[in-house]
């Protein structure tokens, strides 16, 4: 037990972690900078869709919000786009895209 509990706190750091950096880069794309964490908790809850094909992963997001809370958002997708990231497991290492729903 007590190394799952070790295990659901990493877990709970890393993705805390995670939030914070995240909020850096949102924060000076937004009209109200204090606000970043709780654009980002919108975010995390909005629908989307996911689409898998043989080079990419894209998911495809319609996060609620004011209107620079939605550039915002367009421009932090830009920027993870950039990074290139994958999907840590997969063995195909297909590139992470993430958009706004139009």
């Amino acid at each position: 037990m007590l190394v799952k509990n070790r295990y659901s706190a990493d877990c709970s750091i890393a993705c805390a972690n995670v939030e914070s950096d995240l909020a850096a880069e949102l924060s000076p794309h937004l009209n109200k900078k204090t606000e970043a964490k709780k654009v980002l908790k919108n975010l995390f809850s909005s629908p989307g869709d996911i689409r898998v094909n043989c080079r990419t992963v894209t998911i495809t997001i319609d996060p609620i919000g004011r209107k620079d809370e939605r550039e915002a958002l367009n421009i932090l997708f830009r920027n993870l786009n950039r990074w290139n990231l994958t999907l840590p497991g997969d063995p195909k290492s297909r590139v992470l895209r993430i958009k706004a729903k139009q």
